[in-house]
């Protein structure tokens, strides 16, 4: 079984991999399949039922465990992680033979009714605050709408648990008042930056630059995780060898760790500071890829390897700054919108092109203004953006480039890289 299972694992052919798979399945009657997953879990349901998880709650867990599963068999997942105790944080029920199972929900006196346990009757009704002001909430209200599922979260602020629901509607979602350009957008990313360059704008900034106040956060949090060291080093002395080091257990023999309450407190106070650090980027990232989603309907992003950035040299700017999470957003975004989001190689080098002469040519990463070939000097960001953009069937269009850098880049004197820069960042297309 072994053999076939690591011959499976070293298959790196997707169609024969699934055979593979299908044969190991059959032979060995395992579950590896989404539905496989759920008739799996069912025979958990009489262990569990006391504690409200009904068939339908298992089935949403089965089908999160199978999208991790099938990343780690058939795509680019290196390793299966487990959820650690107090960290399943939400779950979804779809709707079923005309219900939810476990869940009732009052949309009139705004009331959620969930089912505590296998007992028949024993529920608990909780109120839920909706802003009666947003018209985009209050779309779930409208008695046409069928709502076709209902999910449950929650988020652990200032030491407490909130609650939050939400209701996915059958139908296209309503509209918040965003509209989307018409135009190519050219994106040039970087570990902490952003470049975009569109027919109308040209964009050149920080990504969640509203945390640049973040380093008395940091410091904060170092404080607090010194703390913490201290008392879990005090309250496990059997975890430590003399010289400070971890100390190695066999398996299974290992003592258990010993939070004190402090610890507690102070895992609680560090959690909160991640939290806000986080909610920060977010709200960051969603007004920028608001306001970028107006320059254009089809989207052209250098496919930059973050998670190499994130291991190499930038690992703080990208932990602090999150661009994996921003372009993931404003693809979401582009195509919710009808429009188009491509992701071009990298090896078409767009920091590298001159296109005035066709040639590539390798700059250091503290090389931030470059010259072309005809003298006009340009930011690094900017004119990569600028080449992303006018990226077209596998090749820079050339000729258009050049006619739009003539139209725009009139200047007299000695073209200096500010009088440059500054045309750039204001440039009005003339296309």
């Amino acid at each position: 079984m072994k053999e076939e299972w690591k011959e499976i694992e070293e298959c790196t052919n997707e169609s024969k991999k699934t055979t593979l798979i299908n044969k190991f399945n059959k032979k060995y009657n395992t579950p590896f399949s989404e539905y496989g997953l759920k008739s799996f879990m069912k025979k958990f349901l009489p262990r569990y039922k006391q504690y409200g998880i009904n068939s339908t709650v298992l089935e949403n867990i089965a089908s999160n465990l199978w999208r991790g599963l099938k990343k780690y068999l058939y795509s680019t997942g290196k390793k299966i992680k487990y959820k650690e105790k107090d960290t399943f944080n939400s779950y979804r029920i779809r709707i079923k033979n005309g219900s939810f199972n476990g869940i009732k929900y009052d949309l009139t006196n705004t009331t959620v009714t969930i089912k505590l346990n296998g007992e028949k009757g024993n529920f608990m009704t909780i109120p839920f605050i909706i802003n009666k002001k947003s018209e985009y909430e209050m779309y779930s209200f409208i008695p046409s709408n069928e709502i076709r599922e209902i999910g449950i979260q929650r988020e652990f602020i200032r030491g407490k648990w909130k609650y939050y629901i939400s209701f996915s509607i059958k139908g296209e979602k309503p509209s918040k008042g965003r509209k989307i350009g018409k135009g190519t957008v050219g994106i040039d990313l970087g570990p902490s930056s952003i470049a975009v360059s569109s027919n109308d704008k040209v964009y050149l900034g920080v990504l969640a630059s509203e945390i640049n106040n973040v380093q008395i956060d940091e410091k904060k949090l170092r404080c607090l995780e010194r703390k913490m060291d201290r008392s879990r080093r005090q309250n496990n002395p059997l975890q430590y060898n003399d010289n400070g080091t971890i100390r190695k257990y066999p398996k299974g023999e290992r003592p258990e760790w010993i939070k004190s309450n402090n610890y507690i407190k102070l895992a609680n106070e560090r959690k909160e500071l991640h939290r806000k650090k986080s909610a920060k980027v977010k709200l960051s990232h969603n007004i920028l890829s608001n306001e970028i989603l107006t320059y254009g309907d089809n989207f052209i992003v250098e496919n930059n390897p973050i998670k190499a950035w994130q291991k190499g040299l930038f690992g703080k700017s990208v932990g602090k700054r999150a661009p994996g999470k921003f372009i993931n957003l404003l693809q979401k975004k582009v195509e919710s919108f009808g429009g188009t989001f491509t992701k071009m190689k990298t090896k078409n080098a767009a920091s590298q092109y001159d296109f005035t002469n066709g040639i590539k040519t390798k700059h250091d990463l503290n090389e931030r203004n470059i010259t072309l070939s005809n003298g006009n000097t340009h930011l690094r960001d900017t004119i990569a953006a600028f080449n992303i953009q006018h990226f077209n069937g596998g090749d820079y269009d050339v000729d258009n480039m050049i006619k739009i850098i003539n139209d725009k880049y009139m200047l007299g004197g000695d073209n200096s890289i500010d009088e440059v820069n500054l045309t750039f960042l204001n440039l009005v297309s003339k296309q």
